[in-house]
């Protein structure tokens, strides 16, 4: 299940590795395939969803996480790593501690707002993927990941540069030299 499916940037590489993938978002940004007008936080979710992966509102995305991990066995949600730091947010960690933090060591791409317009910069903000799996083997595994090192990430470049083949793949799991990703 991916909520706040935005224009798709989660949803695509997800389909195109196999998975079935429920798209959503609360706006229309022109994703395709993606539900728009579908509020997350007070929708019913289906069944048979096992997973939910997503980058949701930085706001929100306690609320996201504590309904999302009362509904799925898993859960990644892309966020800053300043997610991990908070006396609010403290009790929440105690009561649900994530199975793997993924930290980029190398800037995300700058995520500007749909329809920007203006001026593009790289991004100074550091984000991670903080993982909830109810089938880990271990717990709070911290690691870090280099996203133009991922199989994905170097086709899509070699796509914008000019070749007729672009393939998204699932993300390998971690290296020793720490080219690995989220798993």
């Amino acid at each position: 299940m991916g909520t706040c499916g935005g224009d798709g940037a989660i949803v695509r590489p997800l389909r195109a590795a196999g998975f079935d993938v429920i798209a959503t978002d609360l706006a229309d940004f022109g994703g395709e395939g993606i539900a728009a007008g579908v509020d997350y936080l007070t929708e019913t979710l289906p069944r048979d969803v096992t997973g939910i992966v997503t980058n949701p509102p930085y706001r929100s995305a306690v609320e996201f996480a504590r309904k999302a991990l009362r509904e799925a066995p898993y859960l990644a949600l892309l966020l800053r790593t300043n997610f991990l730091k908070s006396t609010a947010r403290l009790p929440f960690f105690r009561a649900h501690p994530p199975a793997r933090v993924w930290i980029s060591s190398r800037r995300l791409p700058m995520m500007h707002r749909n329809g920007w317009a203006g001026p593009t910069a790289p991004s100074n903000t550091c984000f991670a993927w903080f993982v909830w799996d109810e089938c880990a083997a271990a717990e709070r595994v911290i690691d870090w990941f280099d996203w133009r090192a991922l199989p994905a990430a170097a086709e899509q470049r070699a796509a914008k540069a000019g070749s007729a083949r672009t393939a998204y793949r699932t993300l390998p799991q971690p290296t020793p030299d720490g080219s690995g990703a989220p798993g």
